[in-house]
């Protein structure tokens, strides 16, 4: 998606258009690796902290370039599956929308949110994990 008028060439992952009033939340997501040098030195060991610290760097990338009314969400997660303080808010009010787009209760419906988002991290990390191995995928039954 191209929501950037003053840059054609920035894109950004998602754009939610409901739930949010008046603001346009515009999500970028990335996975981070806590134990990368820049997150080790800069003491980010905390659950989280490595995901918080790269969202400064989806800050710096896309900020200038903000509407009014638009907002900047950066989805960080770290390979551990701590996400950034950024995503937290907006997490929560997801799965609160999930729940009730579903008709469950509030915990029911958002531990199948989180289950659901969980997975797909799981499976983004192991396809990761064998593109640097260099070993092939193959189907387990």
């Amino acid at each position: 998606m191209h929501p950037f008028s003053s840059s054609e060439g920035l894109r950004i992952d998602l754009a939610l258009s409901s739930g949010f009033g008046a603001t346009l939340p515009l999500i970028d997501v990335a996975v981070t690796y806590p134990l990368r040098e820049r997150a080790l030195n800069a003491a980010t060991l905390s659950p989280g902290g490595a995901a918080t610290e790269y969202e400064a760097v989806k800050r710096r990338h896309y900020e200038q370039n903000l509407q009014p009314g638009q907002q900047l969400i950066p989805f960080v997660v770290d390979t551990f599956g701590a996400w950034g303080t950024s995503a937290i808010p907006a997490l929560q009010h997801m799965a609160r929308a999930y729940a009730n787009r579903l008709g469950v209760g509030h915990h029911r419906g958002c531990l199948l949110f989180y289950t659901a988002l969980n997975s797909c991290l799981i499976g983004h990390v192991a396809r990761m994990v064998l593109r640097a191995s260099g070993a092939e995928l193959r189907q387990v039954d």
